[in-house]
Formats: C-alpha cells, structure tokens, sequence
C-alpha cells in the first residue's frame, strides 16, 4: 500500500528542544529491551503534504513498552505543528483522535507512534486532510535489529528471513484440554517495520503453534518486493502442574539437647521440592530438608504461593508464602523426640532471567517465627534453571532444644506429573 513512497521520504529538523503535550493510548506498561532504536534510523514519509503542517521525531524519547499480549515494542514523540489552525483541528493514529493545544497562531500536540507497526497519521482540519504521514525504517548492517522476549527464551524460537530488520516477537505459553492432561499451545506475536501481509494487513501479526511444524509466509515491502519468513520453535508435549525436585550437599549441622550439645559438624542433607501450579499466579508449594549426623533433624512445611506484585517488567515478583511446619528433632537415644506443628511464615523475591542469563532464575526467601519459647529461621538463596544451586540457612529453637544447618546443596528434577 505504500508502494513507490521511499521518493517521498523527508527528515524534518528543529524539534528536539522544547515539550509540548505527551498524548499515549493504549493498555501498555513501561519494559525493559536488548535492542537500541535510534531514530535517524527512521524517515518521515509524506503521504498528503501541506506548508501549515511540520511533523518531527523528537530526539531521545524513545520507549520501550509492553502490550497486553506480551509485545515489547518501541514507541517515540511525534511532534506536529499546524500553522494558522481553526478550532476543528484534530489529529487520528491508530483509531484514535487527539485534539491539539492551539492559539491563534498554532496548534501543537506530541503523541507516541509505535516505531515498528506507525501505521498513519491523520491531520485533518474539519472534513479535509491537511496533512497524512507515516514512517519507514532504513535496514540495519549491525544485525542487532531482533528482540526476542525472554518469555519465548524456554522455546528455542527461530526466525528466517528479515535479517536487517527491525522485529520484536513476544511468546504467551497456553494450556489446552482437561485438567492434568493439559498440552500447550504457544502464542507468538511479532512485529517488524516496512513490511505488511500481501493483502496490506499490518502488524502486529499472530502465531498459534500446538505441534513442532514450521509457519511458512510471505511478507510485502513497500515497493512491492515478497520476502519469504519461517517461523520455528520447540514445544514440550505436555505441561505438566505438578514438578518436584530433589537436592542433596554438604551441610554444617549444630545440635543441642540440654546441658549437651555438640558443635558444627559436616554432614549429609537432603532435600525434597514440590510445586502444583494453580494459577499463572498461584501455586501450593511443599518442601522437606532432612539432615543427620549423630543427632537427626527434619523440617518439613507446605505454603500457598501467590504473586503479589512484580517489578522491572515483570522480572522481580515478590510471592507471599502462607502455611505452616512441620518439625522433628531427636538429639540421641537417650533424650526425648520433639515434634510438632509451627507457623512461620515468609516471602520470596523471584529475580527472572537474571543478569540477563535466559532462562536462569534467582530466587532469595526467608521465614520468620519468633516468640517466648521458640525460635525459627530459614533463610535461602537459589540460582539456575531445571537444575540449580541453593544456599540455605535453618535454624529452630525450643526451650533447651535448638538444632541449624546450612550448607550448598545441588536441586534436580524429579517427577513431573498432572
């Protein structure tokens, strides 16, 4: 549909000092990207000109925001000014009208333009158009043009084709069938400039994938040229709500029963994980740390887990952890078995592909009891993807009783099941 414009392209000056109004639309949220835009790297195409009517990409404002169906994409001011205006002056983007400030002498209003799907600007006075503009970007030699979210970095996904071009894909992981027979389906949206469906429709455009089978299509520029694109990526064959995991590795352990005790001594821990997915958001949660070495210690709780807010584009969670313990402590033979219930509760921090290492995820959490007669702490930190690190800290104390471990145990998938 814009065949045959790149004879029409201009580069309009002057507009990077001063603010005027910042107009945005759209349910979007401020993200993070991996990709820098500069904006000499876009023209302003003149689609209907006119002498009242300069327009201008206002210098350092770009911004990168996330929509809600999980598209990172950049945005930039585009500011337009219309000389001698009337009071029926209004600019239309992307189905939507803003109404400028204006005086006598001018009308001026700056509003954010999607950098990789602009679609056209609108100026109309009245009935009549006065001014219809759009942008093209000019390829890039760097390659550093791709922005594929970490929430498609678990799926190995693949693009082929539009090697110089400006592209952000984003990934939403779907369940599909009866519960505990679930299978997925990967929602991937994806966005790219110049480019349009044969048909002229734009982006952003949608892929449902459910199976490992190439998508196969072909895209228009605006000269008309075809450029052939393959879309790949790999599935699991079923999403599974319950993962479990086991951990084992050198722990100090420190026991006291009355008048005895006996210090820090190196000995074997294990561990057991256990996670039933809920929700995308919630999820019941159990554990177990075991450890023995003349005197034996178990701690075992089950948490209901929920985010309650995230930060950084949804990177860092913060996850409340509600429950209770159970605890066995048993110094030798010769003493008596402690056991019973406590109520300690906690939170986590959930760091997401962290330190930009895809896929890897840190995890610091803790939980707390503190009152006349007992004492409790479990204090974690946990580093990797399906196999991980983890460093932990457990103490507890009842009366004459008290009993810690800490140490560096290894995490390994066990069974996943439903």
């Amino acid at each position: 549909m814009f065949k045959a414009l790149a004879l029409l392209f201009i580069t309009l000056p002057g507009f990077a000092q001063d603010r005027g109004l910042h107009v945005s639309f759209g349910d979007v949220q401020v993200a993070s990207s991996r990709v820098n835009v500069d904006l000499r790297s876009f023209t302003i195409v003149k689609l209907v000109e006119s002498k009242r009517v300069k327009v201008g990409l206002i210098a350092n404002s770009v911004q990168w925001v996330r929509d809600q169906s999980n598209l990172l994409f950049p945005r930039a001011l585009l500011r337009i000014d219309i000389e001698n205006p009337s009071s029926s002056i209004h600019v239309s983007s992307d189905g939507t009208t803003f109404l400028p400030q204006q005086n006598d002498q001018l009308a001026r209003t700056e509003i954010y333009v999607n950098l990789f799907n602009p679609g056209v600007i609108e100026i109309k006075e009245g009935e009549y158009t006065i001014g219809k503009y759009t942008l093209y970007a000019r390829q890039s030699g760097s390659g550093k043009t791709k922005l594929i979210d970490y929430s498609c970095a678990p799926y190995q996904l693949q693009f082929e084709g539009l090697d110089n071009d400006y592209m952000s894909v984003g990934c939403r992981m779907e369940r599909l069938g009866n519960w505990g027979h679930e299978r997925p389906r990967l929602m991937i949206t994806w966005s790219t400039t110049n480019y349009t469906l044969k048909d002229g429709t734009r982006p952003p455009f949608r892929v449902s994938m459910q199976e490992n089978l190439p998508v196969l299509l072909t895209l228009v520029d605006p000269n008309g040229r075809e450029q052939k694109v393959t879309i790949k990526a790999q599935l699991p064959k079923r999403l599974h709500r319950l993962k479990t995991a086991v951990g084992f590795g050198p722990y100090q352990f420190k026991s006291q029963s009355g008048t005895e005790g006996r210090p820090n001594r190196l000995a074997g821990a294990g561990m057991l994980y256990g996670r039933l997915d809920m929700t995308p958001s919630s999820s019941l949660r159990v554990f177990d740390a075991f450890v023995a070495e003349k005197s034996l210690f178990n701690n075992a709780g089950f948490y209901f887990a929920y985010e309650l807010a995230d930060a950084l584009d949804s990177r860092i969670e913060i996850v409340p952890l509600l429950g209770f313990q159970a605890l066995y402590f048993k110094y030798d033979s010769n003493h008596p078995t402690r056991n019973g219930i406590i109520l300690p509760q906690g939170a986590e921090v959930v760091y997401k592909n962290a330190f930009g290492f895809e896929n890897h995820t840190m995890v610091a959490g803790a939980f707390f009891l503190s009152t006349s007669n007992e004492k409790y702490q479990n204090i974690w930190l946990r580093w990797g993807k399906k196999i991980f690190w983890e460093l932990n800290y457990i103490s507890w104390e009842s009366g004459q009783n008290h009993a810690s471990m800490a140490g560096l145990s290894i995490g390994i998938p066990f069974l996943n099941l439903f």
